[in-house]
């Protein structure tokens, strides 16, 4: 898991999407494996919300294709993980 629960950040190396880019994906209905170019098929369940502070550290960038995924998406990559208390919920995907 990429998110260290006890103290509610991002372990680093993680990656992540906007919440403007997640709301398109949703709206969209577009297929989230394929917009971020996931490694595996399995459904998406999940959506993780998180507020980085402005001490923590992010590379932007486009999903570049991957997997047998187109990619396209927004990414952004935490290459040190975020600082504690950045986690601030969990919900079902597309809710």
């Amino acid at each position: 898991m990429r998110i260290d629960f006890e103290n509610k950040k991002l372990r680093p190396g993680t990656y992540t999407t906007t919440n403007s880019d997640y709301l398109a994906c949703v709206r969209f209905s577009d297929d989230p494996i394929d917009r971020y170019a996931l490694p595996n098929d399995e459904e998406i369940k999940w959506a993780f919300y998180v507020q980085p502070k402005t001490k923590d550290v992010l590379q932007r960038g486009i999903v570049q294709p991957a997997f047998g995924h187109d990619g396209g998406g927004i990414e952004i990559f935490f290459e040190n993980g975020t600082s504690n208390n950045t986690y601030l919920d969990k919900r079902s995907y597309g809710e």
